[in-house]
């Protein structure tokens, strides 16, 4: 006679759900046609980590040879998929390029982020965590406009934190189809 343990079971089917749910939101079809409007925390406790099913990005992954130019969304979703993948620190903290957490504060706009035990940040959502990689990217280029990628790279995760800084920054370029010299105001 077998012996089939029911929690595990319920398990599996719980998993295969989860990521049909991921992989529907991720390339919209199913229940997930209409784009989620993010939101936005009231609360003053730091923010609770979702479940990683319902804070999926919202653009399909592409492979390096699919990404038609050198965008700053194309070069948001290399960080993002350098620092990890589903699963990894940087979606279960809803913080897609695993930024350290700033202690002077944020804007009101990303309500309250928290601090993970190692120093990072823990946004509310993915959305939130995505708004303020974008926003800071789009400040550095601002302030830098003839950084390269990889002077981009040097400052964003520095070698003295045990960064593989030409490993991240040829990635990136890899991505966008350029060399680790381009500069970061060649980003449209």
């Amino acid at each position: 006679m077998i012996d089939y343990n029911i929690g595990w079971i319920v398990g599996i089917i719980a998993a295969i759900a989860g990521a049909y749910t991921a992989f529907a939101r991720v390339y919209k079809f199913g229940p997930f046609l209409e784009k989620e409007a993010p939101t936005s925390p009231e609360s003053t406790e730091t923010p609770p980590i979702t479940n990683i099913t319902e804070t999926m990005p919202t653009k399909p992954d592409l492979s390096p040879t699919t990404y038609p130019k050198a965008t700053l969304e194309n070069f948001l979703l290399a960080i993002r998929d350098f620092e990890g993948k589903p699963g990894d620190q940087n979606y279960r903290l809803n913080n897609p390029g695993n930024c350290r957490y700033n202690p002077t504060g944020y804007l009101p706009i990303y309500g309250k982020v928290g601090r993970s035990p190692n120093g990072f940040a823990v946004f509310s959502s993915y959305e939130i965590g995505w708004k303020y990689l974008t926003r800071m990217v789009e400040g550095q280029i601002s302030k830098h406009p003839n950084w390269s990628i990889l002077d981009f790279v040097n400052n964003y995760a520095p070698a003295s934190d045990n960064n593989p800084v030409l490993n991240y920054a040829n990635f990136i370029a890899k991505r966008l189809g350029v060399s680790v010299d381009f500069k970061m105001k060649g980003l449209v």
